[in-house]
């Protein structure tokens, strides 16, 4: 049977999709409607009352969070930008630095302190050569420049600075305490620092895109961004050491709530980790008060307090994967039961890397089936890897003398990780890239309807191996179809590409040589050239 506080949260998210879509000027016109069938059927159905009472309260909420977002420096500054109003690309701020900006610039993230009527987070393009720690206030002067055009994107957009210039140098608040991080990390672990902030702290803007597209392409990209499973590391570690000075109970309750909040407020509040440590919280809560636990029912309940914590959390391509995953790893626990040891070792990385295929396939056009036996190997690595490395970082401030041999073993651990990462990258056909948008994702959603008809054929070997055959034979005249396509003509071909910014071109030649002509705008979170103009070539 499946929780109500499933639906309910389904429902909850709808009216949220379609709250922050919107300007609120219809809503009455859904939720009076709503409304009244809702307290019709509040004897009758109190689930389906509840569901649409939880609707019209995401589409409450999803409205309340556009205007909180449009009320803020980057909401403003987008809104000014497309209705045209003069000057509007030129502003300028007084911001706080929530990480330190190197010497050659690139992005950094920043809390607005003061010099504009408005507040909130933006992110800024720093200029090269003034370097800036994390935690200072400067001066900022630039242009601002936005991203999308619906009422979602008000708040997306990057303040391309011109001019900077140094307000404060004392480093306050979180700015401050990941600055530190990033000196001790670099002078512990020196080439790998990079390595270490984006698995510690998510800070990757130092990091090669090479090693990005090596864990990519190995299906373990999630291990670079700070994802629920960072988070369970830490966790699962601060259990053991509560254990070993036998601090249980309410105690270790507190002790660990306070240690994930506090790891979780360093990273910005992410929604992946956010999920992670109020799963966490509630599965410790209901074991502390002696309640059986579905898991389908807290997992529910934790996405509908991030969604609530974090409305824009519907839209992040972060929160879908990692409940995605979680929900497959759950999924594949209970269907893989009573299988034989190794096919329940495998099961729950064979599920999330089905179930999260369609998403990475909508959002970057990538998706790695090799990230089915490489996180078998990368995860109890990185289990240990990952906790070293936050052990070798805090003894640096507590004992220093033990930080360079914990930074040399986990160090090792990256160096395994790194290892694991290049081989998978290299196995042929272990990673697709095509396309981003609906049909590559159609496609991998086809994949997975035909895994889930083949896990549920009845269990007798004549039906299973009919349903295997079927399923290769259409594979197999498919390719063959797409190999004997033959193209006899020997000419010039030109392709033409939206790419956001008008079109793109490409030139084949009758030698085969490609020519590109503009390969599309690269911002933050959107890089036409990766995701439109390279799966063509």
């Amino acid at each position: 049977m499946r929780p109500p506080i499933l639906f309910l949260t389904i429902a909850f998210g709808a009216g949220l999709v379609l709250g922050e879509g919107g300007r609120g000027t219809g809503d009455g016109y859904v939720m009076v409607p709503v409304l009244s069938v809702a307290a019709v059927l509040a004897r009758r159905a109190p689930l389906g009352s509840a569901t649409g009472v939880m609707a019209v309260a995401g589409l409450l909420w999803g409205g309340a969070a556009v205007r909180e977002r449009g009320a803020t420096c980057a909401g403003q500054w987008s809104r000014d930008a497309r209705s045209g109003m003069r000057d509007a690309w030129t502003r300028g701020a007084i911001v706080r630095l929530l990480d330190p900006a190197s010497d050659s610039g690139g992005l950094v993230d920043a809390d607005v302190v003061g010099g504009a009527r408005c507040g909130g987070t933006v992110r800024v393009r720093w200029p090269d050569h003034p370097h800036a720690a994390g935690g200072t206030t400067w001066v900022v002067a630039g242009r601002w420049v936005g991203v999308g055009r619906g009422t979602g994107d008000e708040g997306r957009g990057v303040l391309v600075a011109r001019r900077v210039k140094l307000l404060d140098a004392a480093r306050r608040g979180r700015g401050a305490l990941r600055d530190r991080i990033v000196a001790r990390a670099e002078a512990l672990f020196g080439s790998r620092a990079a390595m270490v902030e984006a698995l510690v702290i998510a800070r990757r803007s130092e990091l090669d895109p090479a090693v990005r597209d090596r864990y990519a392409q190995a299906g373990l990209a999630h291990l670079l961004a700070i994802s629920g499973l960072h988070v369970g590391f830490l966790a699962a570690w601060l259990g053991v050491c509560l254990g070993i000075f036998h601090v249980r109970g309410a105690r270790g309750l507190g002790a660990t709530g306070a240690a994930l909040a506090g790891y979780v407020w360093l990273l910005g509040l992410p929604a992946p980790a956010t999920r992670a440590a109020l799963m966490f919280l509630l599965h410790a809560v209901a074991r502390w008060r002696q309640r059986v636990v579905a898991p389908r029912g807290y997992l529910a309940l934790t996405v509908l307090l991030l969604l609530c914590v974090d409305p824009w959390a519907v839209q992040s391509v972060g929160a879908w994967l990692s409940v995605a995953a979680v929900a497959a790893v759950v999924w594949a626990g209970r269907a893989a039961a009573k299988l034989p040891r190794a096919a329940r070792l495998v099961a729950p990385a064979l599920a999330a890397t089905l179930l999260t295929a369609p998403i990475t396939a909508f959002a970057f056009g990538t998706a790695a089936p090799i990230g089915v036996l490489a996180n078998l190997v990368a995860i109890p690595l990185a289990g240990v890897a990952v906790p070293g490395l936050v052990l070798a970082l805090l003894s640096s401030w507590l004992v220093p003398p033990l930080a360079p041999l914990l930074a040399a073993g986990s160090g090792l651990g990256l160096a395994l990780l790194d290892l694991v990462a290049r081989g998978a990258a290299a196995v042929p056909g272990g990673h697709v890239v095509m396309v981003a948008g609906w049909r590559a994702a159609a496609l991998w959603l086809a994949v997975v309807v035909v895994a889930w008809w083949l896990w549920n054929s009845p269990r007798r070997p004549w039906v299973f191996a009919a349903r295997i055959a079927f399923v290769s034979t259409l594979c197999v005249s498919t390719s063959l179809l797409n190999a004997f396509h033959l193209d006899d003509c020997r000419c010039l071909t030109v392709h033409f590409l939206d790419v956001g910014q008008g079109d793109a071109a490409a030139l084949c030649t009758p030698a085969g040589r490609w020519i590109v002509i503009d390969g599309g705008p690269r911002l933050p979170g959107s890089d036409a050239g990766k995701r439109v103009v390279i799966p063509l070539l």
